[in-house]
């Protein structure tokens, strides 16, 4: 009986325990199924995370391509950006390896990208080619569509491009790019180079100048204002039927003291008299500062006077006429922080008493759309692989 009692016991703890490891087995599967699934679910999450990073990095490529100015590393005037490694901030872990290569075809480049989701040593590579219009290349900061002229009161900080012979008498900073001798007296500090594809740029002309009378702007367009004349302390800037700025003026034109234009002038059927001082014009990214389609004139008092005559222009200005001066230059310059393009054959007066300095902005000479016969910035994908 006794042992009857012995034998069921052993046999009820033996199913206690059987019961209890069969138990601790189905726990143990679960707890690594459960393990499994959420390192699959991992895993699957940092895969598409890394394909994510290599296609924004392709994307990134093509914009830094267009957009030297804005690539997270300095790029030479007239290169390209070659690539590196971009991370995204703390908010967005993971980076992004990219690798720019010309190709043989000019406006080509093979990219690779490889997104790294920051964990392990997972990645993923996406390799593309794209053909990139660069749109409208400024390489000089001062353009002649004809036959050049600097006055002994200029200073270029920069290179100067003349299609005919340069007449200089001023300090060029640079170089000059020119098929020509250059004649007179002034400093040309780099010499004078022949021009070749790479170094000399399309100096739009009346045909192909863009009227921006209407523009395109973020997507929308948009018509230029007419203004009827900048009298003192005039004020201008962007609205929301003109987010660009683009002010229209037709006929001659006198621009009084402290006039303020955040955005783009354009003059046409006359002339543009500066007959004030501190007046300043800034236009938005991808505009030219200002279009003067016949001369510009800096009139300076008859008598002598310290009464300002001056204009500050912080991007690209277009004269189609001559840059001349009347009276007294005492205290009148034109300071010009972008570039200065002749596109009508036009000229700097010998005679031009006001100071004229021209100086890079690299930030407002990028994608700008002013020759109609250049294609606009763009990147197109010719083929992609993942």
């Amino acid at each position: 009986m006794r042992q009857m009692r012995q034998k069921r016991a052993g046999m009820a703890l033996l199913l206690v325990i059987s019961v209890l490891a069969f138990a601790a087995i189905i726990g143990f599967a679960m707890l690594s199924t459960a393990s499994m699934q959420a390192q699959t679910t991992l895993n699957s999450n940092l895969a598409l995370s890394a394909d994510a990073l290599a296609d924004s990095g392709v994307d990134l490529a093509c914009y830094y391509l267009v957009n030297p100015n804005n690539a997270p590393k300095a790029v030479a005037p007239g290169g390209y950006y070659d690539g590196g490694t971009i991370t995204f901030g703390p908010n967005m872990p993971g980076s992004v390896q990219l690798t720019i290569t010309p190709l043989g075809t000019t406006g080509d480049y093979k990219i690779v990208s490889v997104g790294k989701p920051g964990m392990r040593e997972l990645a993923h590579t996406a390799t593309a080619t794209v053909h990139v219009d660069p749109g409208y290349q400024v390489k000089s900061i001062v353009g002649f569509s004809a036959a050049g002229i600097l006055p002994v009161t200029a200073t270029i900080n920069g290179d100067v491009q003349s299609n005919g012979l340069l007449t200089n008498l001023a300090r060029i900073n640079g170089k000059v790019i020119s098929p020509l001798s250059a004649l007179g007296s002034g400093l040309i500090l780099d010499g004078v180079l022949a021009p070749t594809d790479a170094n000399k740029m399309t100096i739009p002309g009346l045909s192909t100048l863009r009227s921006y009378s209407t523009y395109t702007y973020q997507g929308g367009t948009y018509a230029a204002v007419n203004i009827t004349g900048l009298p003192t302390g005039t004020t201008l800037g962007p609205s929301p039927a003109n987010p660009a700025g683009v002010f229209r003026y037709v006929g001659t034109l006198t621009m009084n003291h402290g006039v303020t234009i955040n955005g783009t002038l354009v003059v046409e059927g006359g002339d543009l008299n500066i007959s004030g001082g501190n007046n300043v014009i800034t236009p938005a990214d991808g505009f030219p500062a200002m279009i003067a389609k016949s001369n510009v004139w800096v009139r300076g008092p008859l008598l002598p006077s310290n009464s300002p005559r001056d204009l500050t222009a912080n991007g690209l200005v277009w004269v189609g006429g001559y840059m001349k001066s009347t009276g007294l230059m005492t205290n009148a310059y034109v300071n010009l922080n972008g570039a200065l393009l002749f596109g009508n054959g036009g000229n700097v007066d010998t005679l031009f008493g006001a100071r004229l300095t021209v100086s890079l902005n690299a930030n407002k000479l990028v994608n700008l759309n002013i020759d109609t016969s250049v294609a606009p910035p763009s990147a197109k994908v010719l083929s992609y692989k993942q």
